[in-house]
């Protein structure tokens, strides 16, 4: 099947104004020994709660989150030492290509695996009904189903869905990630909407029948680094303490430094940045219905590559608005669109194909030319390498005038105008 190429008059294009690097102020720092840090949390969590051979599914998730194989490393030792036996569970809805199999090669490809983790890995897709929780059932795949207990290892984040003081993190997993498919489609089924209330009410649910043991939470900086690791029991999961580590995340959250932008160039989306390759909450434009766009919003997105963790799953690609070739080519639109059938409402739009053009010059050139910056002196352009690094950016003159608190950076002599990489997208 030929590829949905545009070729735009060549004679209309605008040139792009030469960018130039800055730098934000350098976040809080991070945790200086993340295993170790992640064993003593986790060691205090379950302290007198573990019975000697106890079988404990630990989740690990589909993001590419900061220091994972020493989160969950760091997890499983301490589980041991208190003489639990623990496993590991790909606790991922639908990614992988809803396979056991994708979904085992996902974890491995964050370092995760059974050599690194001290731990075997267990993968299925087969699920168990375990009950309900408001007006949805709740699953577990059949692994940790007949296990005797639960720990989820997740980041705490913003969702890109909704807005509640629990989001994505440890409850979200355990309602979701857990559940496979069949979790995340009785979720997502009753739409975004409700998460706010369905993502605690779920995960309380797990807690309240005993089959949490426990978990562990990480918060990342704007470098995308851990700059927290907190261990929460059962009865703090979905609650408060939960809600705290939400609150902490938000504050470090990398942002853009500016109010408005022609053109946003992002050099790389993934599953693993986000869930939905390009973090809204970083650029302000949700692409959904139930969250109004903010600050900066772009007029115009080109993405230029897809991560190699996402292993072809372009999901978010609907939230940019002109590609290259080569990203499109990279993308396996089948398991983009069952990720997006998975994500209900939301996915009608960000598992969209956007404009596809030859290369990334040509993107970012016609995406300038659609949103009417045609003067390169005018044009208010930015580029980062994705939305989980934005301490580092490229601004162009005009846009740098209107940037706050930003340091520039000496010009690279092997590329003063600041577009390398720009022919390779």
């Amino acid at each position: 099947m030929n590829p949905p190429l545009f070729e735009p008059p060549a004679d209309e294009l605008p040139e792009i104004p030469p960018l130039l690097p800055v730098e934000q102020p350098s976040p809080e720092p991070g945790v200086a020994d993340v295993e170790a840090t992640a064993f003593d949390e986790v060691a205090a969590c379950v302290r007198g709660r573990v019975r000697a051979g106890m079988r404990v599914a630990v989740g690990v998730g589909s993001r590419g989150i900061a220091s994972l194989p020493e989160l969950v490393r760091g997890t499983v030792r301490a589980l041991r030492a208190a003489g639990a036996d623990p496993f590991i569970v790909p606790a991922m809805g639908s990614h992988g290509g809803g396979t056991a199999d994708g979904q085992v090669r996902v974890v491995e490809s964050f370092g995760v695996t059974e050599t690194s983790a001290g731990a075997p890995i267990r993968s299925t897709m087969e699920v168990v009904r375990v009950g309900r929780a408001l007006d949805m059932d709740l699953y577990l795949d059949s692994y940790a189903a007949a296990a005797d207990a639960l720990f989820p290892v997740n980041r705490v984040k913003s969702h890109t869905c909704f807005d509640a003081p629990i989001e994505s993190g440890l409850a979200k997993m355990l309602v979701i990630g857990y559940g496979k498919q069949w979790g995340a489609r009785a979720a997502h089924a009753l739409s975004f909407e409700r998460f706010w209330e369905l993502v605690p009410a779920g995960a309380r649910a797990h807690c309240d029948a005993g089959r949490v043991l426990g978990g562990l939470a990480s918060v990342e900086n704007g470098l995308g680094e851990v700059a927290a690791v907190k261990a929460l029991g059962p009865e703090e999961i979905g609650l408060e303490p939960e809600a705290d580590l939400l609150r902490r995340a938000d504050e470090l959250l990398g942002h853009l430094p500016f109010d408005e932008v022609d053109v946003l160039v992002v050099d790389r989306l993934g599953k693993n940045v986000s869930g939905v390759g390009i973090d809204p909450n970083v650029t302000g434009r949700f692409g959904y219905f139930a969250i109004p766009d903010r600050a900066p919003a772009p007029k115009a997105i080109v993405a230029l590559s897809l991560t190699e963790a996402a292993h072809g799953n372009g999901f978010g690609v609907g939230l940019a608005d002109v590609i290259p070739l080569s990203l499109y080519e990279a993308i396996d639109w089948a398991d983009t669109h069952l990720n997006g059938f998975t994500s209900g409402r939301s996915g009608l739009s960000r598992g969209k194909c956007p404009i596809v053009v030859r290369d990334g010059r040509t993107a970012i050139r016609t995406a300038l030319a659609m949103v009417g910056a045609l003067e390169p002196s005018r044009a208010l352009v930015a580029r980062i390498r994705d939305t989980s690094h934005v301490q580092r950016l490229w601004l162009s003159p005009a846009l740098l005038a209107a940037a706050r608190g930003v340091m520039p950076l000496p010009f690279d002599p092997a590329d003063p105008a600041g577009h390398r990489f720009l022919d390779e997208g």
